[in-house]
């Protein structure tokens, strides 16, 4: 074929995305009327908008052009000639008048649709559709190709749209191809600003994060973000964690896997219970199937999966987590539970460990204790968020309630901790029914703060706080608490109850215990906001002058440092306290404050003239806020990017 258009872009609502394309189609429009027509074949995934593209482009000719639609029959239905026999009903319908042109199969072949066609050109242009080719019969398509090559002068423009599935319609047997001059339009998913245009018909407050978020969890589908739009509290959606997919998308997938053979469908399955690329090698093991490869081949073409060779294997993935998470609610619990056996059998660390829960069936107090042995091992070496992860699987394997509170209690404190709010947030059903107590107060407050409810959460805080006896309860857990409470007053501004919660921290805990240096940040920023910046840079004093030499817990005290130093115009040293904050991302407190560093580290690089340099800083910001940051830090870092683009006149 000699014209291909591949572009990505929007479906549906009037006016958003698919310009291009429409365009296109216009101008074939316009060489058809002259009586030089040009077969079209629009293609893309289901769900893509090829036929809503098409309808488009019928209600833009349809005043002046003749419009007929035949739609092939579903996958199973279809007998040899249906769809040729559909193409004749459908011009006769359109008003076709050549009497030795009956309406049915009589005179089947591409010389009476030739004949039909010709009879509607006389009158006035023809806009001929062929819709879900991919479900034609072979008959009805060979004669198709046979019109199309006999169909100059006449005016018409023939589209005929499908999915792109490999050894399909798009692909004839060797003499008997497309024409030459045949067209090829491929539709791709929609890019970030028209998924944002369709998300603001919803939500006409919808920030730019979550358009990004919901673009990337649809691979920017047309059909997988509608479903998004009118099932989900689009706003809370994706500070929610994890987020689900709609039942209407969910519903949809399990009709296509069903229609499915068995190899493809079980490359499917296996892949989503791994959760991440694989490679064909463990796909392999896992469906025991040896042409994985081939199963796979059609699914790349759905746009359901994506391929990639490295010097190995190849490596399958989904192209929407949405899809691979509405893959895995469908496959049988005993089928899950089977695969994810046979995966943690070939896989290791946290990878089998998690496989491991997902085959276990109830409580399970070895695989319980080895959960928690690893989440201590990856608490001491820095990993928060993994820490966290091995907890919350050990608690849900726990034979009795004490443990499988305390380590889901610890599990979310982590996760708050390290700034996953929205990960915390999925077991608040949790928290609330646990006994009451300080602990629960506890959680329900760092779940309210996660909420960003700061009042709300050092309420609950401070009746936690009450309900902890200094002489009973352990020192550390109580110092912990002061820290969080000291956290949340600098939230507020409240620069004197934050020092007195610090100094209580300090009071609990050995000189040399790893909190006292997050209680010193705390108190240099209490005293910063009750007696100014110089007053909480002398509380900062016992940090080393050069910042890469502060220690991982050091961290959030080096980061008030930064920022006061910048308040006091001393940008150079600002500038080294902050990058080293900003670099040593992958340390305990490293996101305890955020994206505090990177923030004041933009403002530091802006008023230094460094503003490529700000440029940089705001994108890595936004990159690790998509994986763990708060709502606040979402809305600094755009307005952030707002001023440096205006600032740079762009």
């Amino acid at each position: 074929m000699t014209g291909t258009i591949t572009r990505a872009g929007s479906e549906g609502s009037d006016g958003v995305g698919r310009s291009a394309e429409l365009a296109a189609l216009l101008d074939l429009a316009r060489r058809a009327r002259e009586g030089s027509p040009v077969p079209v074949l629009v293609t893309g995934p289901a769900g893509i908008g090829k036929s809503e593209l098409v309808d488009r482009l019928r209600q833009r000719v349809e005043p002046t052009t003749t419009v007929v639609r035949a739609v092939a029959p579903d996958v199973g239905l279809s007998r040899p000639g249906e769809l040729l026999e559909r193409c004749l009903a459908a011009v006769h319908a359109a008003g076709a008048t050549d009497a030795s042109v009956p309406p049915g199969p009589s005179r089947p072949g591409a010389s009476a649709l030739l004949a039909a066609l010709e009879d509607l050109a006389d009158r006035r242009p023809v806009l001929f559709v062929a819709d879900d080719l991919h479900r034609a019969d072979p008959e009805s398509l060979a004669t198709l190709r046979r019109l199309l090559r006999r169909l100059p002068p006449l005016r018409v423009l023939p589209v005929l749209a499908g999915h792109d599935r490999p050894g399909d319609w798009l692909e004839p047997p060797p003499g008997d191809a497309w024409p030459e001059d045949t067209v090829r339009m491929t539709l791709r998913g929609l890019t970030v600003e028209e998924v944002g245009e369709l998300a603001r018909e919803v939500d006409p407050d919808v920030g730019a994060w979550t358009v990004e978020r919901l673009r990337a969890e649809t691979d920017g589908n047309p059909m997988y973000v509608r479903a998004v739009l009118a099932e989900e509290d689009l706003a809370g959606r994706y500070r929610l964690g994890r987020p689900r997919p709609p039942g209407s998308l969910a519903a949809s997938l399990r009709r296509r896997l069903v229609r499915l053979a068995d190899g493809p469908r079980a490359t499917l399955e296996a892949l989503a219970v791994v959760g991440e690329p694989a490679s064909v090698r463990v796909l392999r093991a896992l469906t025991g199937r040896a042409g994985v490869a081939e199963d796979a081949a059609p699914l790349v073409r759905e746009g359901l999966l994506e391929t990639q060779v490295d010097e190995t294997d190849e490596i399958l993935a989904y192209r929407s987590a949405l899809v691979r998470d509405a893959v895995y609610g469908s496959v049988p619990a005993a089928r899950r539970r089977a695969l994810h056996r046979q995966a943690a059998e070939v896989t290791s660390g946290a990878t089998r460990r998690r496989h491991l829960v997902g085959a276990s069936e109830g409580p399970d107090a070895a695989l319980a204790d080895e959960l928690e042995r690893a989440a201590t091992a990856e608490f001491e070496r820095g990993a928060l968020v993994a820490a966290a992860e091995n907890l919350l699987w050990a608690s849900s394997r726990s034979p009795d309630e004490r443990s499988r509170a305390a380590r889901l209690t610890e599990g979310v404190r982590l996760l708050v901790h390290a700034a996953r709010e929205g990960h915390a947030l999925e077991h608040a059903a949790q928290i609330e029914a646990l006994p009451e107590g300080p602990a629960r107060s506890e959680l329900l407050g760092l779940l309210a703060f996660a909420r960003d409810e700061v009042i709300a959460a050092r309420d609950l805080l401070e009746t936690a706080r009450a309900g902890m006896d200094d002489a009973t309860s352990p020192p550390e857990a109580v110092a912990r608490l002061d820290l969080e409470l000291a956290y949340v007053h600098c939230q507020l501004g409240a620069g004197g109850p934050a020092v007195a919660a610090a100094s209580d921290a300090r009071r609990l805990v050995p000189a040399d215990h790893r909190l006292v240096p997050l209680a010193r940040a705390f108190t240099a920023a209490g005293t910063a906001l009750t007696d100014g910046p110089v007053r909480g840079l002398e509380e900062l004093a016992f940090l080393p002058d050069h910042p890469a030499r502060a220690t991982p817990y050091e961290l959030p005290a080096l980061t008030h440092r930064g920022v006061l130093r910048g308040l006091l115009g001393r940008l150079a040293p600002a500038c080294a306290d902050l990058t080293v904050v900003a670099r040593r991302r992958n340390t305990p407190l490293a996101h305890l404050l955020g994206v505090s560093a990177q923030v004041h580290l933009v403002w530091v690089d802006y008023l230094l003239g460094e503003w490529d340099a700000a440029r940089r800083e705001v994108e890595a910001a936004v990159e690790a806020v998509v994986r763990h940051g708060r709502s606040v830090d979402h809305a600094t870092l755009w307005s952030l990017s707002a001023i440096l683009h205006a600032g740079r006149g762009e």
